[in-house]
């Protein structure tokens, strides 16, 4: 009977009107924005040469832009607004003289400030070679003139970490999101609906309460899986299609496979961390109306900790809290994902918070069949968790 009630609930979701059209425009838009960036890619393939216009007086200078990559026009006697005045105008055109030059722009290309840094470094390695100073003296200067700097703060050392292992926990945090709240939106209604109709005292003459419950449960979470799946699909085929990523290859050279392995399973412990238990909230209530109530409380329950976890990445990440609340269930599932492409928890920390979780969603699982039964029935009243508790008592 278990598989028949997993089979009709997984079926009426995903085949549902709504989602395939949801799936279709989703598919198309993701397909539709990788052709837009192919061409888009494509036309920035061919990167721009920069172009300086050089006067009698500062053509001294012709050789150090070319070393900079600059392509260089010597316009003789013109003035800047007569070589601007052209159709195959400079970016910059260079006056003054080879030793105190001045930059004249149009305002098209890169700032302004670029093209004075261009002509700086210009200026100053025309006046070291005119000087006796040796050779490498000279590059000494010239690499003096673009100092860095080092910060140590936890900003900072959030900037070293995996680039793609953080962006993929950001990413797979949000699938989570989306997963979890795919299935509290969907089994409420899906409970609400039959509790309504009456149809559910039907059902429960055949079969008991917790398993209609996790026939849903495991039903709505294969429809959204197989959803999901379906637009993950869809946005590596834009990817691809755009050329980011050129083959799965990528995925390979930054060692990423571990971390999509960790996303799916924290994908699995998010959802029932709430299913279950928004299933049982849900059989409170008889009326789709009343259900804002409820719904409401358990979005908020899985906003709070994706949230606190993405604005938390940058500042706090190897703060305590952070740590700590990673191993909390029902934060977890966002915080862990992220500390583990981060490269801030191994797999020793995720074990342990699999255990933890698990256990949450056992002891929730329990939690939400018992409210489920002791509500499933009580047809035309909204239940309050007193009543229910007093008579478990």
């Amino acid at each position: 009977m278990l598989r028949v009630i997993i089979d009709r609930e997984f079926r009426t979701l995903l085949f549902s009107r709504a989602n395939i059209i949801s799936i279709a425009v989703v598919v198309a838009i993701f397909l539709g924005a990788g052709v837009v960036g192919r061409f888009l890619l494509n036309d920035a393939d061919t990167p721009e040469v920069t172009k300086f216009a050089v006067t009698t007086q500062t053509a001294p200078l012709e050789p150090l832009l070319r070393e900079q990559g600059v392509e260089v026009e010597n316009v003789g006697e013109a003035t800047p607004e007569e070589v601007f005045a052209r159709e195959d105008a400079p970016d910059a055109v260079i006056g003054g003289t080879a030793e105190v030059p001045h930059v004249y722009t149009n305002s098209r290309g890169a700032p302004s400030s670029q093209y004075v840094e261009i002509t700086k470094a210009a200026t100053v390695g025309s006046l070291l070679r005119q000087s006796n100073i040796s050779p490498d003296i000279q590059s000494k200067l010239l690499a003096a003139e673009s100092l860095s700097s080092t910060d140590l703060t936890e900003k900072a050392a959030f900037a070293d970490t995996n680039f793609f292992g953080v962006a993929a926990g950001v990413i797979g945090a949000s699938i989570i999101l989306f997963v979890t709240m795919s299935g509290v939106n969907g089994i409420p209604v899906r409970v609400v609906e039959e509790k309504s109709s009456r149809v559910v005292e039907i059902i429960l003459t055949t079969v008991k309460p917790s398993t209609l419950l996790l026939g849903k449960v495991l039903g709505v979470g294969g429809a959204v899986l197989v959803t999901n799946l379906t637009y993950i699909v869809g946005a590596l085929a834009a990817v691809y299609i755009s050329g980011i990523m050129p083959s799965l290859g990528l995925i390979t050279e930054v060692g990423i496979w571990p971390i999509l392995l960790n996303i799916l399973i924290w994908v699995v412990f998010g959802y029932f961390i709430m299913a279950a238990f928004a299933g049982g909230i849900a059989s409170m209530v008889s009326r789709q109306e009343d259900l804002s109530g409820p719904l409401s409380a358990l979005i908020f329950a899985a906003l709070i900790p994706f949230y606190a976890a993405v604005f938390g990445l940058q500042s706090s990440i190897d703060a305590t809290w952070y740590k700590v609340l990673s191993f909390v269930p029902g934060f977890s599932q966002y915080f862990m994902p992220i500390r583990f492409g981060a490269n801030q928890s191994g797999w020793s920390e995720q074990l342990i918070a699999y255990t933890l979780a698990g256990l949450a969603v056992i002891l929730l699982s329990r939690l939400g069949a018992v409210i489920y039964e002791r509500s499933i029935l009580r047809i035309g009243e909204r239940v309050k968790l007193s009543q229910i508790f007093r008579k478990a008592a």
